[in-house]
């Protein structure tokens, strides 16, 4: 093997053990995460700006729209993870653009990371992509890097703080939905 194809191995298996580290980490912590009051809308403007110029270089458009003054009660690490996460999975996989929302619904609040594709994907429910190691076979056959886990550990993010996520492909677009 040449040396580029053992580095790029080698850097798929370091990814591969950081995300299970992160994984296992939540897991074992046990109840909740700390409690404080997180101000989301600052949250997603920070790291959404540290994102689209990642996009930008990439020749993709990352767009953010942030409602001002946007809290909830959580750990502020985990929830950054969270968003670095699902913009990280946004600029591997989207063809040209990403849409990163945040807004109140009542007492919820809602995180909506939209994406179009690079590989042709069914409408539909995409459950499957918080499984642990889960990858499209379209992805796969076109040699993305990625291990499968990132959304996983997003799952559990967002199940210690007592929300929910979900994924779906809508008119050839990913959908990926926080509900804290």
């Amino acid at each position: 093997k040449t040396a580029e194809t053992i580095d790029r191995e080698v850097r798929h298996l370091t990814k591969m053990v950081q995300g299970l580290d992160s994984l296992l980490l939540l897991e074992a912590a046990e109840g909740k995460p700390t409690r404080e009051t997180v101000d989301m809308s600052s949250l997603l403007r920070e790291v959404g700006a540290v994102y689209v110029p990642r996009f930008g270089g990439a020749r993709k458009q990352l767009t953010v729209a942030v409602e001002d003054c946007v809290e909830i009660h959580g750990d502020r690490g985990q929830l950054a993870d969270l968003v670095d996460i699902a913009l990280s999975n946004a600029l591997q996989y989207s063809r040209s653009y990403a849409e990163l929302t945040l807004n109140r619904r009542g007492e919820r609040v809602m995180l909506v990371i939209r994406n179009d594709v690079d590989v042709p994907l069914e409408d539909g429910p995409m459950d499957s992509v918080f499984e642990r190691f889960w990858r499209d076979e379209g992805v796969v056959a076109q040699g993305a890097a990625g291990v499968g886990i990132d959304l996983s550990v997003a799952k559990e993010i967002v199940k210690r703080h007592g929300g929910r996520i979900m994924a779906e492909v809508q008119d050839g677009v990913f959908v990926l939905k926080v509900e804290l």
